[in-house]
Formats: C-alpha cells, sequence, structure tokens
C-alpha cells in the first residue's frame, strides 16, 4: 500500500508562523499533530501585510534523475493563496515537508516608496549614513528622502510591520526600523451632540464654531449642526502632515464640510538641491494650538427676556392708543398743551422705550 502523507508537526508549524501564514486542510485551521493524505486539499494564506515571493513547494523526499521531486502549490494573482491537492507520485512511499516558505512584506504605498516609523536616534544615524562617494564625486543620498513628520497621533498596530532596513535609493544607511503598510492614515476623532435651538429668538446671528486639534477652526452650517451629531475624522499624508479634514452631519450622515490642512509637523533633515519646491496653495497652515479634542462652541445673541419682550424689534408707523407691549419712538407727531420741557422730557422717555398695557 502506497503512503503519501504530510504531518503537520512543531517544526512544520514554526515555518509557517515564521512566514507568516496560516495552514489549511480543507479549509479547516490545522493544529499540530494533524495530517493530510492524497485527495486532501492544503492551502497556504499569507496574514495582512504579506505576499509570496517564490514557490512554495513541498519536498518528497525522493529524486528522479538526481533531481529532487517537489509538489508544487498554485498561487494566485494576489500572490495571497497558494493551493495543492495532495496526490499519488509514481507510487512512492513519501512524507511531505515543508522546508521554508518565501514571502515578503507588501504595503499599500503609493509608488515604489517605502514609510517607516523610526525615533529620534534613528533619523540622527540616518543623517549620518546617507552620504556616500564616488571617485570624483560627493553624493547626498537624502535626495531620496520624500519627508520626515512627526507625526501627532498614534500608528494603529495593524499598520506597523517588521523591522527592515533604510535604503535612499540603492544606498544603504544600516539602519533598521519598523515598516508602515500604508501611506495615508484615518483617524476618527469622535462625535459631538450639537443641541436644538430652543426658540426662533435665539436663532438669530447664531454661530456654530467647530475647534480642532493643530488646525483652524471651521464654522458649520446651522442647517446641517444645530440638532443633529457631527463627526470628525482625520485623513493624515504620512509623506507631509498635509491633512484632509472631513465633517459629516447625522442629518444626512455624508461629508457636509471639509478642509485640507498642514498640520506643521514636518521635520527638517537638511537637503536642499537649489530647485523650488512645489507648494499646494491650497492647503491651510495649522500648528498647535492646544486642542487634544475637538469640540463645538456655539455663539449667539442671549435675549434679555427669555420670551423675547425687549427683542426682535418691528419697525412699524402707527397710533400709540393702538400699540401695547415695549415701544421705541424714533419720530413723533406730539400734540399737547404740556410745557415744552415737558413734551421734551415725554419725547425722551418714548425714544428710550416705554411699555404700553
Amino acid at each position: 500500500m502506497v503512503m503519501n502523507r504530510f504531518e503537520y508537526t512543531k517544526s512544520q508549524h514554526d515555518i509557517v508562523l515564521s512566514s507568516n501564514c496560516l495552514m489549511y486542510k480543507n479549509d479547516v485551521l490545522f493544529n499540530i499533530g494533524d495530517v493530510a493524505d492524497i485527495g486532501d486539499k492544503v492551502k497556504l494564506i499569507c496574514k495582512k501585510g504579506f505576499a509570496f515571493s517564490g514557490e512554495v513547494k513541498f519536498n518528497t523526499g525522493f529524486q528522479m534523475n538526481g533531481n529532487p521531486v517537489y509538489l508544487r502549490f498554485v498561487i494566485d494573482a494576489t500572490n495571497k493563496i497558494a493551493t495543492l491537492m495532495l496526490e499519488n507520485v509514481k507510487n512512492r512511499n513519501y512524507v511531505l515537508t515543508l522546508n521554508s516558505i518565501p514571502t515578503t512584506q507588501i504595503d499599500e504605498v503609493t509608488g515604489s516608496n517605502a514609510i517607516f516609523k523610526i525615533t529620534g536616534e534613528e533619523l540622527s544615524k540616518i543623517n549620518t549614513k546617507r552620504f556616500g562617494n564616488t571617485i570624483d564625486k560627493f553624493l547626498d543620498y537624502g535626495v531620496n528622502i520624500l519627508g520626515v513628520i512627526n507625526l501627532p497621533l498614534e500608528i494603529p498596530e495593524k499598520f506597523i510591520q517588521k523591522p527592515e532596513t533604510i535604503k535612499l535609493g540603492t544606498h544603504s544607511t544600516e539602519v533598521t526600523a519598523p515598516k508602515i503598510s500604508t501611506d495615508k492614515l484615518f483617524y476618527d476623532l469622535g462625535n459631538i451632540k450639537v443641541p436644538k435651538v430652543e426658540n426662533t429668538v435665539g436663532y438669530g446671528n447664531t454661530k456654530v464654531i467647530l475647534h480642532l486639534p493643530l488646525a483652524p477652526s471651521i464654522q458649520l452650517d446651522l442647517d446641517y449642526s444645530m440638532g443633529y451629531v457631527i463627526s470628525v475624522e482625520y485623513v493624515i499624508s504620512l509623506y507631509d502632515g498635509n491633512t484632509t479634514i472631513n465633517i459629516k452631519s447625522s442629518k444626512t450622515n455624508n461629508i457636509v464640510a471639509t478642509s485640507i490642512v498642514d498640520l506643521g509637523v514636518k521635520v527638517p533633515y537638511i537637503y536642499n538641491d537649489g530647485k523650488p519646491q512645489a507648494t499646494n496653495l491650497n492647503v491651510v497652515l495649522g500648528g498647535d494650538n492646544h486642542i487634544r479634542s475637538p469640540f463645538i462652541e456655539i455663539v449667539r445673541n442671549v435675549p434679555i427676556l427669555e420670551n423675547g419682550f425687549f427683542t426682535s424689534p418691528i419697525i412699524d408707523e402707527n397710533i400709540l392708543n393702538n400699540e401695547s407691549g415695549f415701544i421705541t419712538v424714533e419720530e413723533i407727531e406730539l400734540k399737547s398743551s404740556a410745557l415744552s420741557d415737558e413734551k421734551n422730557m415725554i419725547i425722551n422717555a418714548l425714544e428710550n422705550g416705554v411699555i404700553i398695557k
């Protein structure tokens, strides 16, 4: 009886994990001690941030014509899933083994760039290791540094990859640091419930001002803010710190205001090739304004009385006998037998305001 099998031992498990993969038999995760036989489907799936960088194959342990015989996995178009149906090979008995699994870190960075999480000490080392020489020329590979920023927020763990050597073009700085798998980070800064206006008197000249960390304040539209929940999102470019601020209202669950801000977190690294640098004139300059979380300020005129007795003036022309309430008079034809001084006193009182009941 021909025996062909793969046993998922502790050593095989370690190879799979060290290659940042998971292994399945018939779509069920392998446990140490499990065995796959002819007819079983074996699958390797790369963990997030990794992909296969070469052939994935089982070693059968025997040779044909002096060459080792392997069972090769089929790798899908994403380079992240490798599949193999176990089959008999030349009626041989064999125990399959994985000697290695070639994988590499991948990212979602635009172009061929790489982004790293570094310390101040590592930046100093890079600044001393970035130079090189040819026979007749002194080279500064710092031209390959697209930008350095001091990020004011923590990078989520899911985007932090294993350390790699930082290269500037073809030049190695010999400095290793964790690689970042994206060049753009999305931060949810939370929700703010804006109270609804209690009466129409208080609505006049009302302003809703959203104060933001590291960025200028934004005045919000009353129709999308009063009585609704405002959400704030920062989308930060890891190249230069330029940030898109998206403001969403629960009235529509869509973005109702947006702004592009330079957070002022760039770190100078002393490189200048004498060429003019491109500038986005639509970017607003921000900075440390000591605000650590967004908040909303409502600025409005406060009525003297809650029912608006002394506010919301209505301009009208009428006989005083027909009016009631608080009245201020700008012009009046006063017919009275009172003395001149007494008439002036009456007119002054009417100009300052009187209550007619």
